[in-house]
């Protein structure tokens, strides 16, 4: 892929951090250099000025060169690594209106050598909540090692609690883990897992959507929730409380038709009011081991 057009799809991650209608129907009209050139030096359709006030080429050459500094690299659909079917800045719809929320990301941007679109095939996202308890620890370090050592690839977040639990586990049987970032690259979150994204980055890949320096932000964590998902063939909870994030990334994998799966826990414990309950409305399946949930996993 040429110069420009690495550049040019930095500009245009630069220019929306997730799908736009606008933004979208402008690719199509001009073309995806032309785009970000235009989109570089102002000159597009009003709707999209409110996208301009960082998306310039130099901003865009920075965020490249941060990149290189951190030993990443650029993902885009041009690239036969790119792990998602739908095309790039694709919108998803809800009763007739576009979801700018959800859909592929422009670009993603990589830390590791370990092919994404491998780490994502066939994969099973290991979820849960930060304040999780000696159980929820060891359950989800057992199920993440039973699927990494069976062949699945996992997927999670460096978060705390279950999805740090998860990572390790997969790390510590040699497996190479998928971890999503809700930041730049640049920006490790949490801040103190710094050396554990490190080690994924040795064997496995670190991806965001968010271009370098970008903050964490609510909407970056909702975004990173379905991307992880997105990434999965199948999502697993463990552990989340009652009003946790959980029944929104689990709304998310229905949405793209992943199977969801639960882990039960003690009626008396908080940290497993949010798995149960998906399991008492029916929004996902109780299992209690990898061997379970690779019985229950479609063909």
């Amino acid at each position: 892929m040429s110069v420009a057009r690495i550049l040019a799809w930095a500009v245009l991650a630069r220019a929306a951090h997730r799908p736009n209608l606008s933004l979208q129907h402008f690719i199509d009209q001009v073309g995806l250099v032309d785009a970000a050139e235009a989109i570089a030096s102002g000159d597009v359709p009003p709707g999209l000025a409110a996208l301009l006030a960082s998306a310039t080429l130099e901003t865009a050459q920075r965020d490249l060169d941060l990149l290189i500094r951190l030993g990443g690299r650029l993902l885009t659909p041009d690239d036969h690594d790119w792990p998602f079917a739908a095309s790039p800045l694709h919108l998803s719809s809800q009763r007739g209106r576009p979801k700018v929320d959800h859909g592929a990301p422009p670009v993603l941007w990589v830390r590791g050598t370990h092919p994404v679109r491998a780490a994502a095939q066939g994969a099973i996202a290991v979820l849960g909540s930060a304040a999780s308890t000696p159980y929820g620890d060891q359950v989800a370090a057992e199920i993440a090692g039973d699927m990494a050592r069976r062949g699945y690839p996992i997927v999670s977040t460096a978060g705390f609690g279950i999805r740090a639990a998860a990572v390790r586990a997969v790390l510590d049987c040699a497996g190479a883990p998928l971890v999503v970032q809700p930041a730049g690259l640049d920006r490790p979150h949490p801040f103190q897992h710094q050396m554990l994204l490190d080690d994924v980055a040795e064997v496995g890949c670190v991806v965001t959507a968010f271009p370098p320096q970008s903050l964490v932000s609510q909407k970056g964590l909702r975004y990173t929730r379905w991307l992880s998902a997105a990434l999965s063939s199948a999502v697993v909870f463990v552990e989340a409380g009652f009003r946790g994030c959980t029944l929104g990334t689990a709304s998310h994998a229905r949405e793209l038709g992943r199977p969801v799966f639960a882990i039960p826990g003690p009626v008396t414990s908080p940290a497993s009011r949010g798995t149960n309950n998906l399991i008492r409305c029916g929004a996902a399946t109780l299992a209690t081991s990898a061997a379970e949930i690779i019985a229950m996993l479609p063909a």
